[in-house]
This record gives structure tokens, C-alpha cells and sequence, in this order.
């Protein structure tokens, strides 16, 4: 299964091999903020700089240049969206929040994700959060029994011709 793992900046500081082993095994890096700030409070100046620093650690480590953004807790407003595209990132939420950061345990985690699932869902999930080698074998493997194919975000989403809803959803403008 090949996905995409989000990265706060300063997190990459601290796991520099890491990111190179994720990068190696063919998993696809977006780019999460270098300190996990939220960008709807910041100024455009701040707003630039968290993105920039952020994409210029990741492309120290692999040589790639990232196009995906995920703005921290999800917030984003037409402004940082605007900041966001001038610098060539699209935006990206999800529809389903596994809401592992919660500590809710793996038989809820599992029971969400799996319930919530559709084709075409972007499910949240968190790298350095408890019990996540329990539930995500576990979930990869129900969704695959009922046929889903996991994927990159990139091959997921829309490039083109859409819209975004207030809950992150992309739609096909008509």
C-alpha cells in the first residue's frame, strides 16, 4: 500500500531518515507547516514561510518538490487557500477523521474508519499516536476485503475543474 504522509517541518527535523525511508518506499510527502501553526491566524508573510521552509526540508532530503498542502486542524480560509495556489500547492483535507489523536482506542478507530469509508474518502490518520500498529494493519486489510483500492492522495483527487465544500469535499464543477 502506498500513501501520503503529511510533514510538519519540525518534526523532519528530528527524523530526517525517517522522512528518506518513507520517501524510498514509494510513499508520496505533502507538506504540513513547519510548526504546526494555524494558518487562518497568520500574517501572508508567515503564512508563505511556514510552507517554504517546510518544502525546502523535504526537498533537501528526496529532491522532490511537494504540491500537496494539509493546513494544520484543518483550517483554512479563502485567503491562506489564495497563498496556497500563488505558491503551486492544492489543498487538501479529509472526509474522514479516524480520530486516532483522541486515544479513543483501536476498536473505535477501526469501527470509524471502516463504517465511514467510501470511494474516493481521504481518511486522517496520525504517525505518532498509540495502538496505530494494531488498528492499521486491521483497517488496510477490512478495506481491501471490500474492495478498495488505498492510494496516494494525488491519484485520489481533482486537479482541474472543481470546487471545494466547507468540509473539504472536491466537486466537479458543472
Amino acid at each position: 500500500v502506498k500513501c501520503t504522509f503529511f510533514l510538519v517541518g519540525s518534526w523532519i527535523d528530528d527524523n530526517k531518515e525517517l522522512v528518506q525511508k518513507i520517501y524510498n518506499s514509494g510513499h508520496e510527502l505533502g507538506n504540513h507547516s513547519n510548526t504546526h501553526a494555524n494558518t487562518t491566524s497568520l500574517s501572508e508573510q508567515s503564512i508563505i514561510e511556514e510552507i517554504e521552509i517546510t518544502a525546502s526540508k523535504i526537498y533537501d532530503i528526496t529532491g522532490e518538490k511537494t504540491t500537496l498542502y494539509r493546513p494544520p486542524f484543518g483550517d483554512i480560509d479563502s485567503r491562506s487557500m489564495d497563498i496556497c495556489k500563488s505558491l503551486g500547492y492544492q489543498v487538501v483535507k479529509w472526509d474522514i477523521d479516524s480520530l486516532d489523536w483522541k486515544d479513543i482506542g483501536p476498536n473505535h478507530v477501526i469501527d470509524r474508519v471502516i463504517r465511514n469509508s467510501t470511494p474516493g474518502s481521504i481518511i486522517l490518520f496520525h504517525a505518532n499516536v498509540q495502538d496505530i500498529d494494531i488498528y492499521l494493519d486491521n483497517i488496510l486489510a477490512k478495506l481491501q476485503k471490500e474492495s478498495f483500492k488505498v492510494v496516494p492522495v494525488s491519484e485520489l483527487i481533482y486537479k482541474d475543474n472543481y470546487t471545494v465544500d466547507s468540509n473539504g469535499v472536491q466537486k466537479i464543477k458543472e
